[in-house]
């Protein structure tokens, strides 16, 4: 159900944000829009899943640092 909520919203983003670029034919802007919101619709789902994603990896990397500042 998370899943089809999360793509729903990112259709819901690309519609807002790629009408106007495909009507004023900036093409190099949409293939951008395409290609950012496209990773992060995968690290979205991918982190639904429970697959590992670089999000964990920075959590377990700067977790400690952060506890010790942040106490």
């Amino acid at each position: 159900m998370m899943i089809a909520l999360f793509l729903l919203a990112v259709i819901l983003i690309v519609l807002y944000e790629g009408l106007p670029l495909f009507k004023n034919k900036l093409w190099r802007e949409l293939g951008a829009l395409g290609m950012l919101i496209g990773l992060a619709a995968f690290l979205g789902i991918a982190d639904m899943w429970g697959m590992p994603t670089p999000v964990h990896w920075l959590e377990q990397l700067l977790g400690p640092i952060g506890q010790t500042i942040f106490k």
